[in-house]
């Protein structure tokens, strides 16, 4: 009895696998730790920090205690959404939240995305290194 050797077709299903899980781990990684370093005044900008990906979307669930007018003077960009399994979307969707992050002739800086996007680097780098241990399960 002969034993195949060759598992490419089952290595590279694997890491197509576990590859489609790393962008929605990723974004929501992000839109956690912006929504987190935003500043807070009324709490929309934080509210409004989102991942999407092609199964789930935070988009408009934040939650804000804001007076009707409040809310009435208060606007979203419209929900980014990725275009394949291997994409995902982290964003802000309040439109003065690149004011906040930095910053105006009137304001100074608050960065908030930045910082999340160096978390998000992190998550990714370590999201990544965790595939070859998935991998090990599929050849001997």
């Amino acid at each position: 009895m002969t034993t195949s050797w060759n598992h490419f077709p089952q290595i590279a299903a694997g890491i197509m696998r576990e590859l489609k899980k790393v962008p929605g781990i990723v974004a929501k990684d992000i839109a956690e730790y912006a929504a987190a370093g935003a500043s807070v005044d009324t709490g929309f900008l934080e509210a409004s920090c989102y991942y999407s990906t092609p199964t789930k979307s935070t988009y408009g669930k934040g939650h804000v205690n804001m007076t009707p007018y409040q809310a009435l003077h208060r606007e979203l960009f419209p929900e980014v959404t990725p275009d394949n399994d291997l994409e995902a979307i982290a964003a802000v969707g309040a439109t003065y939240g690149a004011f906040v992050n930095y910053g105006t002739r009137f304001m100074p800086a608050r960065p908030f995305w930045e910082p999340a996007l160096a978390i998000g680097q992190t998550s990714l780098d370590f999201q990544l290194g965790l595939i070859p241990g998935a991998l090990g399960e599929i050849a001997p």
